[in-house]
């Protein structure tokens, strides 16, 4: 393997210098017998120096402990992260291949199997075609080891966003005519790419986001909340008619004492009804019943929803925010609380910056209640 080891000490200054899209790298290796050596940096000058002091040696019996190597490397990556192996030989330790395949899932990593060689003949059992395929990866063949150098520009260019790590090819030869494209699944870099370089020179704009899960919104309906509750209500139309993004909505209220009052509809008629029932009232003790507001909303939104929390009072069953926040966790539902007022004071114990830190969202303060028709504005400009 003397060839891909020179090869990728080669090209990994140019891979950390292009990259666009990953937090941070893991680097292994892999041999008989099997010793753990896997790192993760985000610093280029420590990947350059682990792999300074990795060198070609022993071999001679064919199969290799892979799947070790794999399990090590997936343990210290992140979720969502993409798993490259080259080997020219089987696992040794192919009866793992069911065990990784689950951790692999589990932390969503997709795994590129990159073949040279022979693979130890026919005591090759397919077992990089099996990881690929349980975790959405792909397997690249090299019938020649010099071909190996066209692997490394491919990593360069799906790094900075040019290609799709699904578009890698089988062959060598067709992974050599490769010519740059939009990705397929390019809605996973908008945040980070806006335009991309498709083969013709010319730029493409970022196509629509898919279409998933609800945008929710419960709302403290106590009788000092009566402007942001005709905020709501005024500009609940554009929101609606903006929408290229969520299948349907969620609409509920919460109080002291609670009565649970949500909807879900993808009709804005039926919406809008339900808004003109609502009304500011009552109020006077501070704390109400968030959290069952909000887990009552989340219990009827589709997964992959936003849901925003509008209050201008602490939680009087903040106790719950622990179980609120694995159930929003368990249907990837993000929280993004608006706080207005003064949060009953002393009494407040920060429960939405909690949720909003569990769920990957954001908590919003308004000083004046006046500034709320500026989140309605933001809400009906969500793509």
């Amino acid at each position: 393997m003397w060839r891909e080891i020179r090869a990728v000490k080669t090209n990994i200054k140019r891979i950390v210098k292009a990259n666009r899209r990953f937090k941070d790298y893991v680097i292994g290796t892999f041999n008989d017998p099997y010793r753990r050596k896997v790192i993760r940096s985000r610093s280029a000058y420590t990947i350059l120096r682990f792999l300074k002091r990795v060198r070609a040696r022993r071999g001679g019996d064919c199969p290799e402990f892979a799947m070790r190597g794999i399990l090590d490397a997936a343990r210290l990556a992140r979720p969502r992260s993409v798993l490259f192996v080259v080997t020219d030989a089987s696992a040794k330790d192919a009866r793992l291949k069911y065990a990784v395949a689950r951790y692999l899932r589990s932390k969503k990593i997709r795994l590129f199997a990159v073949k040279v060689g022979r693979m130890c003949g026919r005591r090759y059992r397919r077992e990089f075609e099996f990881l690929a395929r349980q975790t959405g990866g792909r397997v690249l063949r090299f019938r020649r080891r010099v071909n190996f150098r066209y692997l490394m520009r491919f990593i360069t260019k799906a790094v900075y966003g040019k290609v799709a790590f699904n578009s890698m090819p089988s062959s060598g030869a067709r992974l050599r005519r490769l010519r740059p494209r939009c990705p397929a699944d390019y809605y996973k870099l908008e945040e980070t790419v806006r335009v991309c370089k498709c083969s013709n020179g010319t730029d493409q704009t970022k196509p629509p986001p898919r279409v998933v899960g609800s945008l929710a919104f419960t709302i403290d309906n106590t009788g000092s909340m009566w402007r942001e509750i005709r905020a709501v209500k005024t500009n609940i139309k554009r929101i609606v008619k903006a929408n290229r993004r969520f299948k349907d909505y969620v609409i509920g209220t919460f109080n002291d004492p609670y009565r649970r009052k949500v909807i879900r509809s993808r009709s804005a008629y039926t919406i809008l009804r339900f808004l003109k029932r609502v009304r500011a009232r009552r109020g006077g003790d501070c704390p109400e019943f968030a959290m069952r507001g909000i887990l009552d909303a989340a219990r009827l939104a589709r997964p992959r929803s936003v849901l925003f929390v509008v209050t201008d009072a602490s939680a009087k069953d903040a106790r719950l925010k622990y179980a609120v926040a694995r159930y929003l966790r368990s249907k990837k539902i993000r929280l993004f609380a608006v706080k207005v007022g003064r949060m009953c004071g002393r009494r407040y114990r920060r429960e939405f910056e909690f949720l909003a830190r569990q769920t990957g969202g954001r908590v919003l303060r308004l000083r004046n209640r006046r500034h709320f028709k500026y989140v309605s504005h933001y809400v009906s400009k969500i793509p």
